[in-house]
């Protein structure tokens, strides 16, 4: 067993240090003052002193800070191993390779979007089935809503002005809920101010934030483990004339949590859970790799069974040819299925994944080219998404939910509903596998007793063949289960010359 401790990555130096209020200042200039660089002065005047304490009505700032008790990550490796000669000159290894890697560095977010205990998930779902929220009642109580009037909270309700704006009629439409809770947090529409909607019914100013004063804050500490599993075959043979051959197979299983914001790890906060249960294959697992080298030393020139007798200029040109080459085929990396809807507590949206409605196979998907371009899940089709159903007509006609459904039309993945963090693992499906063949030809010319001239091609991805990235797995997008990128499989050509001596 082996202990390896990380380095400190240069990032948590300059990002997370580096972007504290009064180290770091981001200003968006916007003046027609300064859209003619001609007119720019330096330096800039600052907007506020250093390290000067931010306001709450700012609600702009982005705060980054280490946990008090961090720790530098270590990494524990494990192996054992049989080698056994099965035949002469033929060696076969069979191996067993484990690593755990303990207090990795990830981010929390300590600014998530409370929509539970505050009761705004409640007043969400209460005014998206039609129905008038109290709190809401509350919150924009003598605002007059343009095309609407003053709410009252009896003939002109807060429920009415969050459906009647279009602003949040998005957000109701679209179950965004965290998004809503955002924009009551820090719009500065009907009053002015940041934070002024909650300010003026009475709230406190942390109702929605924990740091309202931030837009973002995130806490990086050692929140993260991950683990490397693996059983290994290799086998090496090796000929007396000129051959060689080494192949290898590996199956293996990588867990671990993403570094990042912090998101998901947000979710096993808000909703109790262990955060072992955030654990997913990690973007860079492949099941299952081959890979095989050889090489071979062609039966030509001087003492082979061609041209054996072969002297002079002759013997030069057609002795000492080699052809060698490597196959690797890699299985697919993980695709995650999401609905990119703001559902939860977390305020990016990105990576929220949808909901099951019904079991999936991990092998669902294949490559297949088509008339509108590469697709991976051609079986499929996008229907609206059955959240529709129970909105209020305003608002359904208002929105773009989609669900997948299989041929048959049974529903496989649907939209999160709100204040859910979906069902779907983040890295659920597997996609195309990979395969690259490269081939090199090499000539080595003796020109003196100490002198050698090697003359090499190279065919790097021979075969020319794309090896496709992973599809669109967003179920609202109009491209959801298209592929438009490829990692590698290109072919490259190269010719070099080597002189030793």
């Amino acid at each position: 067993m082996r202990f390896n401790y990380e380095r400190q990555s240069l990032r948590l130096i300059d990002v997370v240090s580096g972007d504290q209020p009064g180290l770091r200042e981001r200003v968006l200039f916007q003046s027609p003052t300064y859209f003619d660089l001609r007119s720019v002065r330096f330096p800039l005047a600052p907007q506020g002193a250093p390290l000067t304490t931010i306001p709450v009505t700012d609600r702009t700032q982005t705060l980054l800070v280490f946990d008090t008790n961090l720790r530098t990550p270590y990494i524990q490796n494990w192996n054992v191993s049989l080698q056994r000669e099965v035949m002469r000159n033929m060696v076969l290894d069979v191996r067993y390779v484990g690593l755990k890697a303990t207090k990795l560095i990830r981010g929390a977010d300590i600014n998530e979007r409370n929509i539970f205990e505050d009761g705004i998930l409640d007043a969400f779902l209460t005014t998206q089935a039609g129905g008038n929220a109290a709190l809401l009642d509350r919150i924009f109580q003598g605002i007059n809503i343009a095309g609407l009037g003053t709410v009252n909270g009896t003939t002109i309700t807060g429920s009415q002005a969050i459906r009647t704006n279009t602003t949040t009629q998005a957000h109701l439409a679209l179950n965004n809920v965290a998004s809503f809770a955002d924009y009551l947090a820090t719009s500065t529409q009907y009053t002015g101010t940041r934070g002024g909607l909650l300010r003026r019914a009475a709230l406190p100013e942390d109702f929605v934030i924990a740091n309202p004063q931030f837009s973002s804050a995130r806490l990086a500490g050692n929140y993260a483990t991950s683990t490397y599993n693996s059983f290994q075959v290799e086998l090496t043979r090796r000929w007396v004339k000129g051959r060689t051959f080494q192949g290898n197979y590996t199956w293996s299983h990588t867990l671990g949590e993403e570094d990042g914001d912090g998101d998901e790890l947000n979710r096993s906060y808000r909703s109790g859970r262990d955060r072992s249960l955030d654990k997913k294959l990690l973007g860079f697992h492949r099941t299952h790799v081959i890979r095989t080298s050889g090489t071979f030393e062609l039966p030509v020139g001087p003492g082979k069974p061609l041209l054996g007798n072969s002297r002079g200029l002759l013997a030069r040109l057609v002795e000492r040819w080699q052809i060698g080459n490597i196959v690797n085929w890699f299985s697919g990396e993980p695709i995650g299925i999401f609905s990119g809807r703001a559902s939860f507590n977390s305020f990016n949206t990105a990576g929220t994944p949808a909901t099951a409605a019904a079991d999936v196979d991990r092998g669902l998907g294949a490559v297949e080219r088509t008339g509108q371009g590469v697709r991976y899940f051609t079986g499929l089709q996008q229907v609206p998404d059955p959240m529709r159903a129970t909105l209020m007509p305003a608002l359904a006609s208002r929105s773009t939910l989609q669900a997948v459904a299989n041929a048959s039309g049974q529903l496989l993945f649907v939209n999160a509903s709100p204040g859910s963090p979906g069902t779907m693992s983040p890295a659920f499906l597997e996609g195309s596998g990979a395969l690259r063949f490269d081939l090199n030809v090499v000539k080595r010319i003796r020109a003196t007793e100490r002198l050698t001239v090697e003359l090499r091609g190279d065919a790097i991805s021979a075969l020319n063949r794309p090896n496709f990235s992973n599809p669109n797995g967003d179920i609202n997008s109009t491209n959801f289960g298209r592929i438009t990128g490829t990692s590698d499989g290109n072919r490259i050509l190269v010719v070099s010359m080597r002189v030793n001596f």
